[in-house]
């Protein structure tokens, strides 16, 4: 798959350059990210490994950094946005539940 641009349903697993993975659940709105490989440095961010509301999908196809809209459900924070690295992969998924990755 090369983008998520015209989808709406679904879960997905997005890789990027970084080594990071991202589950997108588009039927639930949510997010988690999964950061690399311990040889594959990269950033840790606020809650990875936990799912979060995913707002909006402002950017993600394969070749581009992938761009979102979440919501941490912080008080006084209504959202805040997440840009990745290089987007390498989409898959889709097929889960039970939504924290069945």
């Amino acid at each position: 798959m090369e983008s998520l641009m015209d989808v709406a349903q679904g879960t997905y697993r997005v890789s990027t350059a970084s080594g990071s993975s991202y589950i997108l659940d588009l039927d639930a709105g949510l997010l988690c990210r999964q950061a690399g490989s311990p040889t594959n440095v990269g950033a840790k961010l606020r809650r990875d490994g936990e799912f979060v509301e995913l707002v909006e999908i402002v950017e993600c196809s394969v070749g581009k950094p992938m761009y979102l809209i979440i919501s941490l459900n912080l008080p006084n924070i209504p959202f805040t946005t997440r840009l990745t690295t290089t987007v390498v992969a989409i898959e889709a998924m097929v889960l039970d539940s939504p924290t069945a990755f």
